[in-house]
């Protein structure tokens, strides 16, 4: 399986809720912190992350999310 990168969100807790709305429909996805955000806890900042989602279902992810 083929992993690609889906969006990339400047704020972690938006790319979790879209992860987890993803995951409710069926679609398996995966986030990676930005380098912000993996030192929140010792910076206070939120950070970005990265979505990921199998190539076989980018193109259902895209729609699901509103993306172009």
């Amino acid at each position: 399986m083929n992993i690609v990168l889906l969006k990339n969100f400047a704020i972690y807790p938006e790319a979790e809720m879209n992860k987890e709305l993803l995951e409710r429909l069926g679609i398996r996805c995966m986030l990676q912190k930005g380098n912000l955000a993996a030192g929140a806890e010792f910076t206070g900042t939120v950070g970005d992350a990265n979505l990921f989602v199998s190539s076989r279902d980018y193109t259902k992810a895209k729609e699901i999310l509103d993306l172009e």
